[in-house]
């Protein structure tokens, strides 16, 4: 949960419905690509800010079974880098399976076409193909002349 701070500057209150980061993404995310089940929702501030603190558990929670000990004799920079990497690692597979839901049929129009391993079809949106050598006919080049 993220402090408030109260009346002086050694005083902290916990606001239970700040939302914090985690929370604020999982809202952006679901009003774009789940407006259906958003729109479900009766009070969002709570329900978000409730999930953003669960999804900081679960990473946290990942984070210590991720990262090792460590020894005495690392770097202290290297052993900053191991956990960052292993903060990095926990909100990835976190984020994926809390977050960031498939989207709704039809909440994405504008999306071009893809195949089953996601390549576009066609291409990406705006793209031409550029002739290859083979597509090369020396009568149409002009600049043989």
């Amino acid at each position: 949960m993220c402090p408030t701070r109260i009346s002086s500057p050694w005083t902290w209150e916990v606001n239970p419905l700040t939302m914090n980061d985690y929370g604020r993404l999982a809202e952006a995310h679901m009003r774009e690509f789940l407006p259906t089940a958003y729109a479900a929702i009766a009070d969002k501030d709570s329900y978000f800010s409730s999930l953003g603190d669960e999804i900081e558990q679960q990473v946290w929670s990942l984070v210590r079974d991720i990262a090792d000990p460590g020894t005495e004799s690392e770097p202290f920079m290297e052993r900053v880098g191991h956990l960052n990497m292993a903060k990095l690692m926990a909100e990835e597979k976190v984020l994926a399976e809390m977050c960031f839901l498939p989207p709704e049929k039809g909440a994405q129009p504008d999306e071009p076409e893809t195949d089953e391993t996601g390549a576009f079809v066609g291409g990406p949106p705006g793209w031409t193909p550029r002739p290859t050598p083979f597509d090369w006919d020396p009568e149409l080049d002009e600049s043989t002349d």
